[in-house]
């Protein structure tokens, strides 16, 4: 989950601030998920343009897997701040959760225009590119871009080692590079390379 760096440009009313906090403490859990979204609602009701209140409605759906739910708040949230980076990740993890997957696409692409030194993102990217896309090479190679971003960035992921070496031998085939790879992160993720080094042994007969 994404935390808001969301401009709050609109001025609550006191009656609208004390439903948005209610409306954050009720969000906390997942057995008052419903009084939350009363309680943004009332705020919504109260100023329409408060983009904040429709981010965090969305954002509490998503973080309770109420998937379907927090699509319209999350797109209402990016259609009153375009610029958020924020709504756009929570929009694109809910919707690769929820597998909705032309969306998530759509979302994290417009988040890493946003922010392209994100890992979170091209991770998220990679993913939903990989699961769409076991027969269609170029964009196997896009998704492999994608997770040597997110190596890039934030070198300790481990997954994002893990899905490079899969690509490339699963779906690519390229068993040198893969051997390759698998020793370049040895020292960093040595269960990974080796896991790599299996898959080679076990595909390339």
């Amino acid at each position: 989950m994404i935390s808001p760096h969301i401009q709050q440009s609109n001025i609550l009313s006191p009656e609208a601030k004390s439903y948005f906090e209610q409306g954050c403490q009720f969000a906390q859990s997942p057995t008052t998920v419903d009084r939350a979204e009363e309680c943004f609602k009332k705020v919504i009701e109260l100023n329409p343009k408060y983009a904040l209140a429709h981010f965090e409605l969305g954002r509490m759906f998503y973080e309770w897997s109420h998937f379907q739910r927090a699509v319209e708040p999350l797109k209402q949230a990016i259609a009153l701040n375009p610029s958020a980076f924020p709504a756009y990740m929570n929009l694109g993890m809910n919707c690769n959760r929820g597998g909705m997957h032309e969306e998530a696409e759509k979302a994290l692409r417009k988040a890493i225009e946003l922010e392209p030194t994100s890992a979170l993102a091209n991770f998220e990217l990679g993913w939903v590119i990989l699961i769409t896309s076991f027969y269609n090479t170029e964009r196997l190679l896009e998704s492999l871009s994608h997770f040597r971003k997110t190596l890039e960035y934030q070198p300790n992921h481990n997954l994002a080692a893990r899905e490079i070496g899969e690509i490339l031998v699963l779906h690519l085939y390229d068993y040198g590079e893969a051997l390759s790879f698998a020793q370049k992160i040895e020292q960093d993720f040595p269960d990974t390379a080796k896991h790599i080094q299996f898959l080679v042994e076990l595909n390339h007969r």
